[in-house]
């Protein structure tokens, strides 16, 4: 008896080189060890629908189409399918999210360049000691330490900012719905084409909280990072703006935050992962502590930030204005705004 030009073995499977094929399952029963070669559709017999499914497991194929269908029905009604469409229908949603996306390109290599400078030997002691601020106190100093911070972060930097620097614009997926949401941004793990889904509402109002979120996305897709702990992202602030009353300085807060792993409504608070993390060797292990930074997606968005902002890069561009701070939540110590932004991750559809 032949399938498609192949015998099958004693145990009534098809068989094809390191690969077994279940007629009466209409899929395979394990994936190809070689995984996706040359482009090519490897369970292409997955509901006799090659063209349109990639089933990277063979139990759960992808359907595109189905998913913004899905989205529709739901309440949630897919604006277009890329930046340039989208501009085409909501200009000025379509203009933020082209220049979200360009700028998370730039503020990422950028913030890249400048920690492989400080892991080389090519940066001042004062820039070296900011970077490694961002992770570790001054009294956990000590030349292992630092280098093994500065080569884990410039590993996982380099990762992401790959990633982005090739990103097309194409994969962006603006949706509508509700604009109180607190959905904001999402992807789906089985998406062969890795599309990132942008909701228009107050958390994607602006080029800089857009751009949070599509580097946040990104390190889902390239690091299979998790959501530990949220970030609230600080709106943009006046150009006069200071200390604290400053995007820079409300940066500045957040990340000391982040290291004490403090919880406060508004500002930081735990995500669906927050288990996954040991308080107690996070507040005592610099090196622990830089892993499971490296790890949260929200944490490589701050990152990202707070080099732009230290060291005047193409992000700090985004976050002034010459008017009224934009409506996000603005970090005020003497407040608790409203948790605004959750981000959904890692969705697969089953």
């Amino acid at each position: 008896v032949r399938y498609s030009g192949k015998e099958r073995d004693t145990r009534v499977l098809y068989y094809y080189g390191l690969r077994y094929y279940a007629p009466w399952l209409q899929r395979w029963i394990n994936p190809d060890p070689a995984g996706d070669v040359d482009g090519l559709i490897f369970f292409c017999f997955s509901r006799n629908t090659p063209t349109l499914l990639v089933d990277r497991t063979g139990f759960s194929p992808f359907d595109f189409n189905k998913v913004l269908n899905q989205l529709n029905a739901q309440g949630d009604p897919v604006q277009a399918v890329g930046i340039e469409n989208t501009t085409h229908l909501n200009p000025a949603f379509g203009g933020t999210l082209a220049v979200a996306l360009a700028s998370s390109k730039k503020g990422l290599a950028f913030a890249r360049q400048k920690i492989n400078y400080i892991k080389f030997g090519l940066a001042t002691a004062e820039e070296k000691e900011t970077v490694l601020g961002y992770f570790r106190n001054p009294d956990e100093s000590n030349a292992e330490v630092d280098a093994k911070i500065l080569s884990a972060s410039s590993l996982v930097m380099g990762k992401l900012t790959a990633f982005v620097q090739k990103y097309d614009g194409k994969k962006i997926v603006s949706v509508g719905g509700p604009r109180e949401s607190q959905t904001t941004a999402w992807q789906y793990t089985e998406d062969p084409e890795h599309h990132i889904f942008m909701r228009e509402n107050v958390a994607n109002k602006s080029p800089n909280t857009a751009a949070w979120n599509i580097i946040h996305e990104a390190s889902h897709i390239a690091l299979r990072t998790q959501d530990s702990w949220y970030i609230n992202v600080p709106g943009s602030t006046e150009e006069s703006a200071s200390g604290s009353a400053s995007y820079s300085g409300r940066i500045d807060i957040l990340s000391h935050v982040q290291k004490l792993q403090k919880r406060f409504s508004g500002y930081i608070w735990d995500g669906p992962d927050a288990a996954e993390v040991d308080s107690i060797t996070f507040e005592k292990n610099p090196l622990s502590r830089t892993e499971a930074i490296l790890n949260n997606a929200d944490s490589l968005s701050l990152l990202t930030s707070f080099i732009n902002q230290r060291f005047n890069g193409p992000l700090a561009r985004l976050t002034m204005t010459h008017s009224r701070p934009s409506e996000m939540p603005a970090l005020d110590l003497a407040s608790r705004p409203e948790q605004r932004r959750v981000v959904q991750r890692r969705l697969s559809n089953g």
